[in-house]
């Protein structure tokens, strides 16, 4: 994640059109952090999580795949971050 995201970079997971959670990146733990302070692995965790507290089947989640990340006020898929 460090080569991917900025320390404070919001990083967010949507089911379905408004079901959204999102987290910010912290660079010193290599984290997603959450408002309640719940800190994920990574977009994977954010997804696995979003699910599990909408208690909807969770289990391993392509998070890479359905994220997005905050680039200049747009949200970009993180899929699709150049390396």
């Amino acid at each position: 994640m460090s080569k991917c995201f900025t320390n404070g970079q919001r990083i967010r997971h949507t089911i379905g059109i408004n079901k959204v959670m999102i987290g910010k990146y912290n660079s010193k733990t290599n984290r997603i952090v959450l408002d309640d302070t719940t800190e994920l692995r990574g977009p994977c965790g954010l997804a696995n999580e979003h699910y599990k507290r909408e208690k909807l089947l969770y289990g391993h989640r392509d998070g890479w795949g359905t994220c997005e990340c905050e680039v200049g006020g747009k949200w970009i898929s993180t899929y699709s971050l150049p390396d």
